[in-house]
């Protein structure tokens, strides 16, 4: 674990592979920590979290980040891959494969650029969400949510925006029919404020592009036009 004063620099970390050797822990764990640079590094076989940032920092930046855990090897339950608490951060060309949910944001203005998440194989073990979105106000952009169990972007607060997204359904692990592209399900009054998304894409044959219980969403072009449940405001082509 990294603890650093939340006004400091805490540096960098760069380069190299963290092996958790399989064990039921955190890869990196970073708590109070400002104006960190994580580059160039793999994590690996860290069964619980890969990377996970407590409250209280902000900008912990990601670029050119692996966190895997291995095939025949199983993840815990509820284990993600790389989990934040904190705003104001980036996260840009990163790979995160074998979690249950592979990505998850629980705080504000967090930028999400070309980031892959995939299962990769059954054997992990389970997994539901790719994007688990549980902030406001962040935005993911060319990221590829790889062969979802329950949704590829599993949205709960207002707010965000995604654009160039992709979700791959194809797999014969499982049953694509079930799964969901985005997914908003919560009912709630405050998802009157809108989502957009611009530009997505998905392939194989999904249960529903966009799927709401509730709220609005923003619709720019898309490969697929298949919403489901909610307020849909869709911008045509042309």
């Amino acid at each position: 674990m990294i603890a650093s004063k939340f006004s400091n620099t805490s540096g960098w970390i760069r380069g190299g592979v963290i092996d958790a050797n399989k064990l039921p822990i955190t890869g990196i764990r970073l708590e109070s920590t400002g104006r960190c640079e994580i580059a160039d590094l793999v994590v690996i076989n860290a069964t619980y979290k890969g990377i996970h940032f407590l409250k209280g920092g902000y900008e912990t930046n990601l670029t050119r980040i692996r966190v895997e855990v291995e095939k025949n090897t199983h993840c815990l339950p509820g284990s993600i891959g790389i989990h934040y608490e904190n705003g104001d951060c980036k996260a840009n060309l990163v790979h995160i494969i074998g979690y249950e949910t592979h990505l998850r944001s629980d705080s504000s203005s967090n930028w999400f650029s070309m980031v892959h998440a995939w299962i990769g194989s059954p054997l992990r073990g389970h997994h539901y969400n790719n994007f688990y979105c549980n902030g406001t106000s962040n935005s993911f952009n060319q990221c590829y949510a790889d062969s979802p169990t329950n949704a590829g972007f599993y949205i709960t607060q207002p707010h965000q925006t995604f654009v160039n997204v992709v979700c791959t359904l194809v797999d014969g692990h499982r049953t694509i029919q079930e799964s969901d592209f985005l997914s908003l399900p919560m009912a709630n009054k405050e998802l009157i404020w809108p989502t957009f998304c611009l530009l997505i894409k998905n392939t194989g044959w999904p249960r529903h592009s966009v799927a709401t219980s509730g709220g609005s969403v923003i619709l720019g072009n898309s490969c697929w036009e298949m919403g489901f449940g909610g307020m849909e405001n869709r911008i045509f082509r042309g």
